[in-house]
């Protein structure tokens, strides 16, 4: 295991190239300070710095803009705009600079992320590496760049958290329709399998995802219907119309069946928590086992709703959403219907 900034560094380094250099001096000279982030601080250190960073770019556009309508009020009526090569390089080091402020603000996020955790010494995926930057580099919100630092993040600790077929939905997804995404995360449910520190997921959960702030094999996640179907507008009073769903399922974040099944009967009246692999719910950042109400457990739990894709999921796992208290009483009293009670587990995370 080695610290995880170091790691950080190659990944920076592999996606970047010869840039990395000028880039990475500051960290490396003031990087055991960095590693000595805690995690709240961490977070805290990570918004301050994507806010920065957002303001510098701030500051680059608004020099633009000062620049080009001071040209036009100056220019004479009949002035050909004729761009020389001058022109030309100022253009594309305008570009690269506000390039680079995104990269740098994303990575050092990334790294308040990580703060003193340790990693397994991995060579990065070249491939990986490479679509991660060329996609960044075009991230100028900090609320956007925040979802792809705990995406750099997650990757480092654990590779293969985010396939390359998330980061092209990542990368296409505006701030609307991300808003609109963590409103969905909220209210959703997850059928998580949690794994013990050290220990590799058995193979058939090969198509799950990871989610790293539970430790734990996501292998179902949806909405679950309380209320009726939600292609018949039931989740509308939480402001997720049909229209709305639509549009997430045009950007590949949810599957196009919006009342899709699985059956969760395998976490019904599981053991205990222990040292040992465990089927649990992941629900409002809480931990959930069910136990059956009646005397005879149910021989099939039928859960319907609206279903995350893959990559829905993945994208999920780096959302910070707010708990909905009205949706989870309703989720608790949609279960007891079934004979079946939610009951929190003594996870810290």
């Amino acid at each position: 295991m080695i610290p995880a900034i170091l790691k950080l560094l190659d990944y920076v380094a592999a996606g970047i190239g010869s840039v990395a250099g000028p880039l990475l001096a500051p960290w490396a000279a003031g990087r055991r300070a960095k590693a000595a982030l805690v995690e709240a601080q961490g977070q805290a250190d990570a918004q301050r710095i994507l806010s920065a960073a957002e303001a510098e770019h701030t500051k680059l556009i608004t020099l633009a803009r000062a620049e080009a309508r001071n040209y036009l009020q100056l220019a004479e009526p009949q002035q050909r705009a004729e761009l020389t090569g001058a022109d030309l390089t100022a253009a594309w080091e305008y570009q690269n600079q506000k390039r680079m402020h995104n990269i740098e603000a994303v990575v050092e996020a990334a790294a308040a992320d990580l703060g003193d955790d340790t990693v397994s010494d991995h060579d990065p995926d070249p491939d990986w590496t490479a679509r991660f930057f060329s996609d960044v580099q075009d991230v100028t919100a900090a609320e956007m760049q925040q979802m792809w630092a705990r995406v750099l993040a997650g990757e480092v600790r654990r590779p293969g958290t985010t396939s390359i077929r998330t980061l092209d939905i990542l990368r296409n997804l505006d701030q609307r329709v991300a808003r609109e995404f963590r409103r969905l995360c909220a209210l959703s449910t997850a059928l998580a399998l949690r794994l013990p520190p050290g220990i590799e997921p058995p193979a058939e959960t090969l198509y799950g995802s990871f989610d790293p702030r539970s430790g734990s094999f996501v292998l179902d996640q949806r909405v679950i219907s309380v209320n009726g179907n939600a292609a018949h507008n039931a989740l509308s009073e939480h402001m997720l119309g049909f229209d709305i769903l639509s549009v997430l399922n045009e950007y590949g974040l949810i599957i196009s069946d919006f009342d899709s099944w699985r059956d969760y009967r395998g976490c019904l009246d599981a053991p205990q928590p222990d040292d040992g692999l465990m089927l649990m719910l992941r629900h409002a950042g809480r931990s959930w086992r069910l136990t059956s109400l009646g005397e005879t457990p149910p021989s099939a739990l039928k859960i319907s709703g609206v279903a995350l894709s893959r990559s829905g999921r993945e994208i999920a796992s780096v959302v910070e959403s707010e708990p909905d208290q009205q949706y989870l009483s309703q989720l608790m009293a949609h279960f007891e219907s079934k004979k079946v009670s939610m009951v929190e587990l003594p996870f810290d995370r």
